[in-house]
C-alpha cells in the first residue's frame, strides 16, 4: 500500500505541473467524468472460516496456542466515476468500481511441513453519493450507498520441501448483491480536475457457506463463512475531466 501511496502522489506532482495552466482557460462545466485508483481495508468477522482453518491444524501445530483469525482484508481499488453532476450546493456522483481485497496467513507444523490459507474477498460494484462543498477546496460526501458482488474464495495449500504438495479452493455457491453504505470528504488538489477522496463505510455483506466438491467424497461445507456486517475504508485518488 505504501507504494502505491508513493506512486499516487508522484502521480500528483506531474500532473499538477502539465494540468495547472490548462485550468486558467476552464469556463466552468455541467459534471464531471473520470477514473480513480485507491487502496482500501476491509474489516470483518469470519466465525465460520477461522473455526474450520484452526480446527484442521489441531494436532499439527508446533505452538498448540497458535490460533490464525482472519478479521481484515486489504487491496486496491479501480473504478470510474460515471459522472459527478455539481451545482451551487449539492452534488450528485454516480460510479462503479472492482476491489482486490485479501488476507494471508502461514501455520508451520510439526513435520516441518506448512500450511498457507489465503482469503479473497474481491468485489464489483455500482454506487452514488450525494455531497455538498464545505469550501472551495473540500468537499462532504453526506451518504454513499451501492450494490455489490463479492467473488469470495478461500484457499488453503500444503507445502512440503518448499513444494506445493495440495491445494484446496473453497467458495460460495453463487454470488448474491450485497450493500454498504458510508460517507467522507473530497480534498480538491487541482479543481474540476484532480482530487483526493476518502470514505468510510458500513458493509451488509450476502455471502454463503462456502463449499468445495470432491469427486467420489460430496461436498465439503463451512457454515457462517463471514459476518454479515463488516466495515472498511478507502483513500483514492479521482483524476476527471470535465464536460
Amino acid at each position: 500500500m505504501i507504494r502505491l501511496l508513493s506512486k499516487i502522489l508522484f502521480v500528483v506532482l506531474i500532473f499538477s505541473a502539465t494540468v495547472t495552466n490548462a485550468q486558467k482557460f476552464g469556463f466552468g462545466c455541467l459534471g464531471l467524468s473520470g477514473f480513480y485508483v485507491g487502496i482500501s481495508e476491509h474489516h470483518y468477522k469470519a466465525p465460520g472460516i477461522n473455526d474450520y482453518v484452526n480446527t484442521s491444524l489441531v494436532g499439527n501445530l508446533i505452538a498448540s496456542n497458535e490460533k490464525i483469525n482472519f478479521n481484515l482484508a486489504s487491496g486496491y481499488r479501480v473504478g470510474a466515476n460515471f459522472f459527478r453532476a455539481k451545482w451551487d450546493n449539492v452534488f450528485i456522483t454516480a460510479k462503479g468500481f472492482y476491489q482486490f481485497l485479501k488476507e494471508e496467513h502461514t501455520a508451520n507444523t510439526v513435520s516441518q511441513a506448512q500450511q498457507k490459507f489465503q482469503m479473497k474477498m474481491n468485489n464489483w460494484g455500482v454506487g452514488l453519493d450525494i455531497g455538498i462543498p464545505v469550501n472551495s477546496f473540500i468537499d462532504w460526501k453526506i451518504v454513499e450507498g451501492g450494490v455489490t458482488f463479492y467473488s469470495a474464495e478461500l484457499n488453503q495449500q500444503n507445502f512440503a520441501d518448499n513444494s506445493l504438495s495440495s491445494e484446496a479452493k473453497f467458495s460460495p455457491e453463487k454470488s448474491k448483491p450485497s450493500y454498504y453504505a458510508g460517507t467522507g470528504v473530497i480534498l480538491h488538489i487541482i479543481p474540476d480536475y484532480m482530487s483526493l477522496e476518502g470514505t468510510a463505510a458500513y458493509y451488509f455483506m450476502n455471502i454463503d457457506e462456502f463449499q468445495r466438491n470432491i469427486a467420489d467424497v460430496g461436498v465439503i461445507r463451512i457454515t457462517d463463512p463471514i459476518s454479515k456486517a463488516g466495515w472498511g475504508g478507502t483513500l483514492q485518488l479521482n483524476i476527471s475531466f470535465p464536460f
